[in-house]
């Protein structure tokens, strides 16, 4: 090639590249944005729709229920979040197009005391800290859960993504991934029944106390089962080990 046409794809390159920056810049030089509103809530159970964000959700002291957002980047500019409820329907989403350095919503979900969660969520990070109410949670996407001191029923499931529950006072735990997410479930109290089957690995974790489990699908090595007990314990792992084991 000559020095003409080296001179024309460099020059092609160069505003391929600002045009690149010039893209993600336009996220990076929006300031970032908190915002808090209120919810009015009349019902027994929160419903929660969530696609491309991180979501903590615990328990408020009031009765509506109150939503904190931090948005950074792009996802602070105008008509990039939003959030809305219909009922007792949470609607939550951030949503970037174009090349950009910087997309991210946080949202903090305050529900009242006891409520009852039902989580659908795409290609986000849930959080659950300390709630009462039974939890049933649909992920998509890698979504991930993480749940600490949950005592109510859980009922999770996950597509790509992990599920990790630590703490937990509930009686009856049923948790599932699909495509390439482990399960670790970790218990405060004694638990009634769990069953947790997992694409990756499944570690569970059962206070170190005289409890006994029947205990089925478990790895050699694992908590022996007492065929007699009336607590249940049912383990598969596709990829990887299936393990119950007592704390300590």
């Amino acid at each position: 090639m000559n020095a003409d046409g080296k001179r024309v794809v460099a020059a092609v390159l160069a505003v391929a590249a600002c045009s690149g920056i010039a893209a993600c810049g336009a996220g990076a030089d929006v300031p970032a944005k908190t915002e808090s509103q209120s919810f009015p809530f009349a019902g027994d159970t929160v419903r929660i729709e969530v696609a491309e964000a991180a979501v903590r959700v615990e328990e408020g002291p009031g009765d509506a229920v109150e939503v904190r957002r931090e948005l950074f980047g792009k996802a602070a500019g105008e008509g990039n979040a939003s959030w809305s409820m219909a009922g007792d329907t949470l609607k939550l989403r951030s949503h970037c197009s174009g090349l950009t350095l910087e997309c991210d919503a946080k949202y903090t979900v305050a529900v009242p005391k006891g409520a009852g969660i039902r989580m659908v969520a795409s290609g986000s990070r849930i959080t659950l800290a300390a709630v009462a109410g039974d939890v049933d949670a649909s992920l998509s996407d890698d979504g991930s859960l993480q749940a600490t001191g949950p005592a109510g029923r859980l009922n999770l499931v996950s597509a790509g993504g992990a599920i990790t529950v630590a703490d937990a006072r509930s009686a009856d735990v049923t948790a599932k991934t699909t495509g390439d997410g482990s399960i670790r479930l970790a218990f405060a109290a004694a638990p009634r029944s769990v069953k947790a089957s997992a694409s990756g690995s499944v570690e569970v974790t059962l206070p170190n106390d005289a409890s006994t489990y029947r205990v089925k699908g478990a790895d050699s090595g694992s908590l022996a089962s007492d065929s007699r007990s009336s607590r249940s314990v049912n383990v598969a792992a596709a990829d990887g080990t299936a393990r119950v084991r007592r704390a300590g």
